[in-house]
């Protein structure tokens, strides 16, 4: 596990680069009438399955940019510079292929692309503060997303390659694997974490939420190849093209639900935090995708906040 050491860096060739970007917010619901300016601060993770110490790790910026005020029923765009994450230097990533279902090493080895984005909400302090102390909650989330990547041990060979049914048992292992990222499958130290987190400051700016991505980058003919074999988004437990809320082909989302108890240091009293979201995930190409992701809270210094981001995915030429 390690950060990238030039995360901002523009590939130097044309092929496809991974790219998630946090577009706008929509408030449904908040703890008061009128809003405060939604700030994202979005985390980047590269890793590869079956391959140890291939995880690496980059903020999108340390000093993200809040969007406009938004009340609520109101919309407002994020920043490009707060939520735009493209997977390029250290973190760039190489499209799975048909092939790769061959692979004489006799276990699947494929990039995955995973964005984390936590929602503050401006009231309080400064931005990149609360990004320095959100620093503090990376390592348990970069460690649960090598361990479940790394530790991806999927079998693949030539007879995997020539036999769909195989082929289907693989991509949908792998599939699970991208499904078990999200915060209520084991980020279990980061109660306490959290917790310090707003002990630590007066008056910290409120975590509103986590909105999370997982995407294998994919060649764009691996679609045609898998459809030729019969091995549809369904049998993928995946969307097709059309079925979904926005335009979501080839991925799927599972939400989850995180409480934990919190014990106040200050005051001794114990109660629980609780965190609902959505991880949106599966296989991208160069197609665009897009969904509106919806995270909620409730804190025992808030009421009840539901916020929804609107995301778009693909494999895009560099910038």
């Amino acid at each position: 596990m390690e950060s990238a050491s030039d995360p901002g860096a523009v590939a130097e060739d044309k092929d496809p680069v991974g790219f998630v970007g946090y577009d706008r917010v929509r408030v449904e619901e908040e703890e008061d009438a009128s809003g405060d300016e939604v700030i994202v601060a979005v985390l980047k993770i590269k890793s590869t399955t079956g391959v140890p110490d291939s995880t690496k790790w980059a903020w999108v910026t340390k000093d993200p940019a809040p969007a406009d005020d938004v009340d609520e029923g109101d919309e407002a765009d994020i920043p490009d510079s707060a939520g735009d994450a493209w997977f390029e230097g250290d973190l760039a990533v190489q499209p799975f292929s048909w092939w790769q279902l061959s692979d004489d090493s006799n276990m699947l080895t494929t990039d995955v692309m995973v964005t984390i984005a936590f929602l503050l909400e401006d009231d309080a302090g400064d931005i990149s503060d609360d990004v320095d102390m959100i620093d503090g909650l990376i390592k348990p989330i970069v460690e649960k997303v090598g361990d479940t990547i790394e530790g991806a041990q999927i079998p693949v060979n030539k007879n995997t390659f020539k036999d769909s049914a195989k082929a289907e048992k693989a991509l949908n292992d792998l599939m699970g694997k991208l499904s078990d990222l999200s915060p209520d499958a084991g980020w279990d130290t980061l109660g306490d974490l959290i917790g310090r987190y707003f002990v630590s400051f007066g008056d910290p700016n409120d975590i509103i939420g986590v909105a999370m991505t997982a995407f294998v980058p994919t060649e764009e003919t691996l679609y045609k190849t898998l459809e030729e074999e019969k091995v549809t988004p369904k049998a993928l437990k995946l969307l097709g093209p059309g079925e979904g809320d926005g335009n979501q082909a080839w991925t799927n989302y599972k939400t989850w639900e995180w409480s934990f108890p919190w014990l106040n240091p200050n005051t001794g009293a114990r109660d629980d935090l609780e965190l609902k979201g959505e991880v949106w995930y599966g296989l991208l190409s160069e197609k665009w995708v897009d969904d509106w992701m919806k995270v909620e809270s409730k804190f025992p210094w808030q009421d009840r906040v539901v916020w929804w981001l609107k995301v778009t995915a693909s494999m895009r030429p560099p910038r």
